[in-house]
């Protein structure tokens, strides 16, 4: 459909990406104030959410 979202993920999740399971947290840690694309990700467990991450740290300023 051409549509483009921008969310947050807060809470605990887990992401599978790069062949296993990593919790959110671990993605935020390696977030700067560059968007970097992980690729498909499957953001959940119980109820999966395909998506296309690009981790990012807003700084204030």
């Amino acid at each position: 459909m051409g549509w483009c979202y921008l969310g947050r993920v807060r809470g605990d999740v887990n992401a599978f990406y790069n062949k296993q399971w990593h919790h959110i947290k671990q993605l935020f840690k390696k977030a700067n104030n560059k968007p970097k694309y992980i690729g498909l990700t499957q953001l959940a467990k119980r109820k999966p959410l395909l998506c296309h991450p690009a981790p990012l740290q807003e700084t204030n300023g």
